[in-house]
């Protein structure tokens, strides 16, 4: 890794495709969905005597990523210490979501977890995680608010209204009751000659 400035195309390319990187703590390694359950699959051939493991070249969904989201923890008050393996799978999320807002709710959560996770990094520029937390509050309101706003509805059973009494009709008074107005100077929009 190094630490050499980078030029301002490199640092906007890093910002909007590969935020994760911005992180100083990553860890090398593979991700922690392949530690937990690999992804190899077993190639017999005739000669029994021989196993070969290969891993499938496709690339991990979106279901792998909810999966990896909900190990790590993204939504806890702890932040996770994050691998190479689970910031590649978490970017290819975050690619394939740009493109288009998951329409699965499970989906559209995690990624709504992960934006929260991304405005509260310490290494996250302020402006970034503000961004951040603007496209998590779109994508999910608080827990708080959907349960007041039901608790609202709960409360608030509808109800015939009982009627008022009538209001008194006004009577208009007399002009000689009341004090004539001041009268106010007049101001001329246009400048004097």
């Amino acid at each position: 890794m190094s630490r050499d400035y980078l030029c301002a195309s490199c640092i906007d390319y890093l910002i909007a495709y590969h935020p994760l990187w911005l992180n100083p703590a990553l860890l090398p390694g593979p991700s922690l969905l392949d530690l937990v359950a690999p992804r190899e699959s077993p190639l017999v051939a005739s000669d029994l005597s021989t196993i070969e493991w290969e891993s499938p070249r496709a690339d991990p969904s979106a279901a792998d990523a909810v999966q990896l989201i909900h190990l790590l923890g993204l939504d806890g008050p702890i932040a996770p210490t994050l691998s190479v393996g689970d910031a590649d799978l978490l970017h290819r999320f975050l690619r394939d979501t740009r493109r288009s807002t998951p329409m699965n709710p499970e989906e559209r959560d995690a990624l709504a977890q992960v934006y929260h996770y991304l405005a509260g990094c310490a290494w996250m520029p302020s402006h970034l995680a503000s961004e951040y937390r603007l496209r998590a509050d779109t994508l999910s309101p608080g827990a708080a608010e959907t349960a007041e706003s039901a608790e609202e509805l709960a409360e608030h059973p509808v109800s015939e209204v009982a009627r008022s009494l009538p209001l008194p009709e006004s009577t208009p008074t007399a002009a000689e009751d009341s004090e004539p107005l001041p009268e106010v100077p007049s101001m001329d929009l246009e400048p004097e000659e």
